[in-house]
């Protein structure tokens, strides 16, 4: 299984930026980088950005000491 920034900062309580710099921090490079898309309903546009997957097994042990979303 792999998680998105999204999806870590959805399950435990830690906001992107404190993740993203826990994850650089820790030298935790992405697994996988897949091109999505997002329906924008604000602009009424579609676009397309850069999914950066990481190892849950990694993840997960950097995660321990942050409380899990209820």
């Amino acid at each position: 299984m792999k998680y998105t920034v999204t999806n870590i900062s959805k399950r435990w309580k830690i906001s992107k930026t404190k993740l993203q710099v826990l994850l650089d921090d820790n030298n935790v490079a992405p697994v996988e980088e897949k091109p999505v898309e997002i329906n924008s309903m604000v602009y009424l546009q579609r676009f397309t950005v850069t999914a950066k997957y990481y190892e849950s097994a990694v993840v997960e042990d950097l995660m321990k000491v942050f409380p899990k979303r209820t």
